[in-house]
Parts: C-alpha cells; sequence; structure tokens
C-alpha cells in the first residue's frame, strides 16, 4: 500500500472541511437558540477530533453507533 501524499493529505482535509461545513448547515435553522447553539458546538468539536486523530471510515462509524447505543440508554 502506498503512502498518502501531501496533495492527497490536503484534499482529504479539504473535503471534511466542507463535510463539516455542510452538516453544520442542516442545524443553522434549528429553531431553539439553545439547542442550535449546543449541536454546531458539538459538531464542530466531533469533526475536530475525528480530523485531529485521523478517524478511519471503521472507526467514526464505530463511533456513531456507539453514540446511537449511549443514546438508548
Amino acid at each position: 500500500m502506498n503512502a498518502p501524499t501531501e496533495a492527497g493529505l490536503q484534499s482529504r482535509y479539504d473535503a471534511t472541511d466542507l463535510i463539516t461545513q455542510e452538516v453544520r448547515k442542516r442545524y443553522e435553522n434549528t429553531p431553539n437558540p439553545r439547542l442550535r447553539e449546543i449541536m454546531l458546538a458539538f459538531i464542530r468539536h466531533l469533526h475536530a477530533f475525528a480530523k485531529e486523530t485521523k478517524l478511519t471510515t471503521p472507526e467514526w462509524l464505530y463511533a456513531m453507533n456507539l453514540l446511537e447505543e449511549t443514546g438508548k440508554w
């Protein structure tokens, strides 16, 4: 397996930033101001964590499933 190139990593991070912007847009019109504030901060921090730790797709999916299960408790 080839190591990712600098350009490849940069495009991946640019794409990640675009995904974060798109997800945040979906919550910008949340009627409850406090819920909107919490969700926008949560998305920002969660995506920054994923980017910082370079989560793989399987790791991201595992984390999302864990959050879903936690929500059911």
